[in-house]
């Protein structure tokens, strides 16, 4: 199911269907770098984190992780979406997306879109991103989008910057 678009993106629901490039993107060193704990090892068990992750999260909180297609040839290069930190208490925006695909502002693109969607279809006022100190980009990321840092916190047993943002309030009238 679509959720939205963008000049040259599609961001959709996860399928079972899409573990194989799920699994293919968390299998590169690079891409998973600052992402504790992500590398699958097995195609089942990338199978078992959409359906324990994504995919549940869909029928829990109405929104999740999204699937990130470029627009031009549908291709599956990452994710882009919203994630509810239940020992937090707070939604997090969360991208990743195969390395070719790096240095294009493509996280920029969906992660403004997501938090739009965020704020008008979702109600968030409040979101947060949990960056590694060392992950440059993602910094460079947050910024662009206009969050600030919060500084250290420690989450899942590691210590992460905490971005944030005000998305200005209720959903726009449309």
């Amino acid at each position: 199911m679509k959720i939205l678009e963008t000049e040259r993106l599609v961001l959709r629901q996860f399928e079972l269907d899409d573990a194989p490039v799920v699994f293919a993107i968390n299998s590169d060193p690079e891409v998973v770098r600052y992402a504790e704990g992500v590398t699958p090892a097995s195609l089942a068990e990338s199978v078992s984190h959409l359906r324990n992750g994504p995919l549940s999260d869909y029928v829990e909180y109405g929104y999740g992780r999204w699937a990130l297609l470029l627009k031009h040839s549908n291709e599956l290069i990452g994710f882009c979406g919203m994630k509810f930190l239940k020992e937090l208490g707070l939604n997090e925006i969360g991208y990743r997306m195969a390395r070719k695909h790096w240095g294009r502002g493509i996280a920029t693109e969906a992660a403004r879109a997501t938090l739009d969607y965020a704020r008008r279809n979702l109600g968030m006022d409040y979101v947060i991103a949990l960056i590694m100190e060392e992950n440059l980009a993602s910094i460079r990321v947050a910024e662009k989008l206009g969050m600030t840092s919060g500084g250290l916190i420690r989450f899942d047993g590691i210590d992460c910057l905490k971005y944030e943002t005000h998305l200005c309030g209720a959903p726009d009238a449309d």
